[in-house]
């Protein structure tokens, strides 16, 4: 059946006809074939068989009826059909409404008018519901596309400001250009930094011969170079007129990347095979896009004067290899690298000449590092090394060939001569290292040490020779949160939910958490849940939440019926794949008895899409008992709409990144509007959070945005003073 006749409810149709003509027995639809796609009632009784009869032996002629054709017959025991072909304007799906009235009187003309002109009017509500439906659906797929490209420029621009190193930036966001653009591989050349990404679709991988990567190296990139525009090569004849002498049995959309003067240094180009569509004018303007984005990390997270990663990028790879000796037990070391004497030379032959010094002292240090290993420049004269997989004894080895190195350039300016050397510090990266700032600090010292030492030394930091200040272990909040959830040191706040408009009255609140420490000061939230999260401590903190809130409700004086308001109580990944939790939740919802409706259980659309096949059991399992859902942070994924349709929700929670941006961003605006209109046309309410000003929230109003969260509308306060509030404005609205 039809997709958009699956959503109507006929039987709606058929009550509304039986009132005006109670003689009518049974209403059926027919579909070209004879197949039935909806009958009041039973298709094996005797009434039934009589329609499918008649649909059957009439199912040749609905091709050639016309919209409105009518006619009636009568059946040997005394019945009457009834039928009427409906059809589309393309006439792709006839369908014939058939009715079987009883056998009780004969049929005037004035009758049979009369249920023609009844048949006619609900055939044309059908119709009229049907195209409405498939238009629904069409808008909700274009609004999808759109929004899968919005998201594309929207995520990969965070890439340069996230917690990303440069070179995993620009693969992350090569690999969005395959994924959301459905190519079969996507490709970054960067020359000049020794760049070159390759990101395949899966299955596609054929198409990355060595002709194709050696072409495009060469011949297109250097065509796109000379040219300083994109290319797009759907056939043989496109790759004649741009003067490329190599035809691959491959499609092309090349697109130059500028540096930050606007020359050409490098290209971002998607392919697909031959049988693939092609690429159209929007393609080449979204990955026009993309190649500014990736301008925008090379900015971003590289040093202008030499090329190399800028410290933003440095502190997010050591970030990155950290996690890696955490995961898996692999060591790797940090240099730190001061050239001496920088300060002389500026004195002597100016900046430039200081610059010029810099710039030897980088490209020296590239050559003498090994092919994985990242090099940055800190400061002004201050370099750093990252050495993957490298042990400490390595690396201090690898540290005194740089310093040999840097030794040995000869560096003249004007009349000087001037001899370079550099101080270096050596430190390890391990599953004993504490922390990012416990790293950096300890190669710091390390070649503070050096330095003390003189010129072109090397110091290895190892522990004891410094009383750095060192960050907690994580490993302390076990034991603190532990603690506070057996002394009861939590406590539970609110946060109203406002509708924006006169629809939405009704009170929310969503259920926050605050955690207080042994002196009684308030610990935020960011600081604990982290590693609550990381320890897999958040059940035992979901089940403090979610038995405190049901406490909290059936404390109300005057009983539930008394309860005012409807609480959102967030739920974490880890809770919803314990399906011993899933039990406890329904055994607390059934303290409430019929008021389950009041409490709706937020997650997370990330936790949710990590663990879907779990989270739509759970969902399943407590919502028989009459509670919703929400899923926040809705729009951070580039599968949100994919993942939307498997989730049995109740409302969609905007992610805050966009909505606090929509008062001076037009991206963020649009995807605002694009995932409200979507969330909508999928029967569901929408919750903006992060309403930070009286802009943002007229603007929500302005797209139709159902609920407003945000310190505009009110600011956090413990959840009993959210009752108290409302029971007194109950109270004197009453008199």
């Amino acid at each position: 059946m039809n997709h958009s006749l699956s959503l109507i409810k006929f039987e709606n149709y058929f009550r509304l006809l039986q009132s005006l003509s109670p003689e009518i027995i049974v209403l059926s639809l027919f579909e070209r074939e004879g197949q039935c796609v909806w009958s009041s009632g039973d298709m094996q009784s005797e009434d039934g068989l009589k329609l499918e009869s008649h649909a059957m032996s009439h199912s040749g002629e609905l091709h050639e009826k016309s919209s409105g054709d009518f006619r009636w017959q009568q059946l040997e025991g005394g019945e009457t059909v009834f039928s009427l072909c409906l059809k589309d304007e393309v006439d792709d799906c006839p369908l014939n409404l058939i009715v079987l009235t009883r056998a009780d009187g004969a049929w005037g003309g004035a009758a049979v008018n009369t249920i023609r002109e009844r048949l006619a009017a609900l055939g044309e509500c059908i119709c009229n519901e049907r195209d409405l439906n498939m238009e629904l659906e069409s808008m909700a797929d274009e609004l999808s596309i759109r929004y899968e490209e919005l998201n594309l420029v929207y995520q990969s621009d965070t890439h340069s400001i996230g917690l990303y190193h440069a070179k995993e930036s620009l693969r992350l966001l090569v690999a969005e250009c395959t994924g959301a653009l459905a190519v079969g591989m996507s490709v970054l050349l960067l020359p000049g930094k020794n760049i070159c990404i390759y990101e395949y679709d899966e299955g596609n991988a054929s198409i990355g011969t060595p002709r194709v990567h050696a072409t495009l190296k060469d011949e297109y990139y250097a065509r796109v170079k000379t040219l300083e525009t994109s290319i797009v090569i759907n056939s043989s004849q496109d790759a004649v007129k741009h003067r490329l002498t190599s035809s691959l049995p491959c499609k092309f959309l090349l697109s130059p990347v500028e540096g930050g003067n606007g020359s050409v240094i490098g290209m971002l180009a998607i392919i697909n095979s031959e049988r693939r569509r092609d690429f159209s004018n929007s393609d080449r303007n979204l990955l026009g896009v993309m190649s500014k984005k990736v301008t925008k990390i090379i900015q971003v997270n590289y040093d202008s004067l030499t090329g190399l990663e800028n410290t933003h990028s440095f502190e997010s790879s050591v970030t990155g290899l950290l996690a890696k000796s955490r995961s898996h037990g692999v060591k790797h070391a940090v240099l730190n690298i001061d050239i001496d004497r920088i300060g002389v030379i500026n004195d002597i032959g100016g900046r430039e000449a200081g610059d010029a010094a810099i710039c030897l002292v980088a490209e020296s240090i590239e050559k003498t590092v090994r092919t994985e290993d990242s090099v940055a420049r800190l400061s002004g004269d201050e370099f750093g090394v990252l050495l993957e997989n490298c042990p400490l004894e390595t690396a201090e080895r690898l540290a005194g060939r740089i310093s040999q190195e840097i030794a040995l350039i000869d560096f003249s300016w004007g009349e000087f001569t001037h001899e370079l050397s550099a101080c270096i510090g050596v430190a390890a990266i391990s599953v004993q290292s504490e922390s990012i700032a416990a790293i950096l600090s300890s190669v710091e010292v390390a070649r503070n040490a050096a330095k003390e030492r003189g010129k072109n030394r090397i110091q290895v930091y190892e522990q004891g020779d410094t009383d750095l200040q060192r960050r907690r272990d994580e490993m302390q909040w076990v034991g603190r949160i532990q603690a506070a959830l057996r002394e009861n040191r939590f406590q539970l706040y609110g946060q109203l939910i406002q509708g924006l408009d006169s629809h939405h009255d009704e009170r929310h609140y969503e259920v926050l958490l605050r955690m207080f420490d042994e002196q009684g000061e308030l610990i935020p939230p960011g600081e604990f849940l982290p590693a609550a999260e990381h320890y897999h401590l958040m059940t035992n903190i979901d089940r403090w939440v979610v038995q405190q809130t049901f406490d909290q409700i059936l404390s109300m004086s005057g009983g539930l019926h008394a309860f005012p308001c409807h609480l959102s109580v967030n739920l974490s990944g880890q809770s919803m794949s314990d399906e011993d939790f899933a039990d406890f939740v329904c055994e607390q919802l059934k303290r409430l008895g019929s008021y389950t409706n009041l409490i709706c259980f937020e997650v997370t659309e990330s936790a949710a899409i990590a663990n879907l096949d779990e989270a739509k059991h759970f969902m399943a399992k407590v919502k028989s008992l009459g509670c919703m859902f929400s899923l926040d942070d809705f729009g951070t994924g580039l599968s949100s709409f994919a993942y939307l349709r498997n989730l049995d929700v109740d409302y969609l929670k905007i992610d805050g990144s966009f909505v606090r941006k929509i008062d001076v961003d037009p991206v963020s605006e649009i995807m605002v509007s694009a995932i409200n209109q979507v969330g909508h046309a999928m029967g569901l309410l929408t919750i903006a959070e992060y309403v930070e000003n009286e802009t943002i929230s007229l603007k929500l109003c302005d797209i139709g945005v159902d609920f407003g969260q945000g310190y505009a509308l009110e600011k956090p306060k413990p959840l009993q003073a959210c009752f108290e509030d409302i029971v007194r404005e109950k109270q004197v609205a009453n008199g």
